[in-house]
């Protein structure tokens, strides 16, 4: 067990080198932030200037030996906007918010958003996948085909769009943005769960027909247990395996998906923030937020990995 979770370790410290050296690169090619920050009438000294203060006028190799050293002490710099003075301040580029509090200060707001929308899709995706398995072929196991098939060909921003004209415009019964209590998280938490519900409910319908074929089933129904707890107690142990990986992975598309959801809804989360360091190509905050992003994929990815032992032993052999 241990030899597994260090060999795992060990190719996550890998797979993060890999993300901060790709993010390091694409940052520098997505344009100048000093001509960005200043405008286009800027005089050429002045967005040298600027350069130099961002750092971004030494030497590429310089500023990616400084940027990973950086990065494995936690330090990404300060950012390009939020307090960044410019040129014609005489104190210009002494003062700067250090982007890592900030990314950090936005986490909780997008794992609070994730996790409810994963709570939301695995509860309701175990029984609707239960259920299709129990009466296979029936008017319900379609009638849940077509809405697990509707939710996964379902387009996040176009639906959260819709959720906000239907229950915020038309009924009043949610606001339409913003963070506060668990009104404002509904609809942003279903937008994110409508997807997750239709693969996993698929999913747990297959393992549960499979499951409920085996001999220990028939045995189990011989003996007279109750068919409901064959399902949910027996079979859907048994059948947890597939359904704890797909769980895994559905979690890290969340987060993913969490960057346009939040903008749609206002969310103050880490995406929104992403999305406004993009577009003001801030690149201490790009690379602190991607950093804190592919940290959370790699921590989803260990968790799935260790419950995936536990469930199915031989797994640490392999």
């Amino acid at each position: 067990m241990s030899r597994f979770f260090i060999r795992r370790v060990w190719h996550s410290f890998v797979v993060l080198f890999v993300v901060l050296t790709f993010v390091f690169i694409a940052g520098r090619m997505i344009g100048d932030p000093a001509i960005l920050l200043l405008g286009p009438e800027a005089s050429p000294a002045d967005i040298l200037r600027v350069r130099g203060q961002m750092g971004l006028e030494a030497p590429l190799w310089d500023q990616y030996v400084r940027f990973m050293m950086g990065a494995v002490q936690g330090d990404f710099g300060t950012t390009f906007r939020y307090g960044f003075a410019v040129p014609d301040v005489a104190t210009a580029g002494s003062t700067g918010t250090p982007v890592l509090p900030l990314v950090l200060e936005r986490l909780p707001a997008t794992y609070l958003l994730a996790v409810t929308a994963m709570a939301i899709a695995g509860s309701i995706a175990l029984v609707l996948g239960c259920l299709a398995a129990m009466y296979p072929r029936s008017v319900l196991d379609r009638a849940i085909n077509v809405i697990s098939l509707a939710g996964v060909s379902t387009v996040d921003f176009w639906l959260g769009f819709m959720l906000i004209l239907l229950f915020s415009v038309q009924l009043g019964w949610f606001p339409t943005s913003g963070f506060g209590g668990i009104s404002f998280l509904v609809l942003p938490a279903m937008t994110l769960a409508v997807r997750p519900i239709g693969r996993v409910s698929q999913l747990v319908r297959s393992a549960m027909l499979d499951e409920l074929s085996k001999p220990y089933i028939d045995a189990l129904r011989a003996k007279g247990f109750p068919e409901r707890r064959i399902v949910f107690r027996h079979a859907l142990k048994n059948a947890s395996i597939p359904v704890a990986t797909m769980v895994g992975e559905e979690l890290l598309q969340i987060v993913q998906g969490a960057i346009v959801v939040e903008v749609v809804f206002a969310w103050p989360g880490v995406g929104s923030l992403l999305v406004t360091a993009l577009s003001t190509r801030d690149l201490p905050l790009v690379e602190a937020t991607v950093f804190i992003l592919a940290l959370t994929a790699i921590t989803i990815n260990l968790i799935v990995d260790l419950v995936y032992t536990r469930l199915d032993p031989r797994v640490r052999f392999g």
